[in-house]
């Protein structure tokens, strides 16, 4: 099973990981979609990089951008990282998953470190 994290600010990808007003989980079995965590509140995940991780048991990790400190620690791990991703609602980020078309931007990397 995996479980991928997309973190939301309104109702679209944030523009960047750290910066949002909540993350969404959602649960994906044999390719596809069995459930949805509604918005975990960002302010509510303190350490939030190893809280997505342990809490959550997040496998996957879309985003548009990410600080270089938040990188570095995503790639120390076995977390699948989509990087640079348009934003867009997260129903159809998923939806990209599941079909295999999602694809990553590395030029989205931040260069603020946190």
């Amino acid at each position: 099973m995996n479980r991928v994290v997309i973190p939301i600010e309104g109702d679209f990808l944030s523009e960047m990981f750290n910066d949002c007003t909540s993350y969404q989980v959602y649960e994906i079995d044999n390719n596809e979609q069995i459930s949805k965590v509604k918005g975990i509140p960002s302010q509510k995940i303190s350490g939030k990089l190893q809280k997505l991780m342990e809490n959550y048991g997040a496998t996957d990790l879309i985003v548009h951008s990410i600080d270089r400190v938040s990188l570095k620690f995503f790639s120390e791990t076995k977390l699948n990282l989509f990087i640079g991703v348009e934003i867009r609602k997260p129903e159809q980020l998923i939806e990209d998953y599941l079909k295999g078309t999602l694809k990553s931007n590395t030029l989205n990397i931040s260069k603020a470190s946190y």
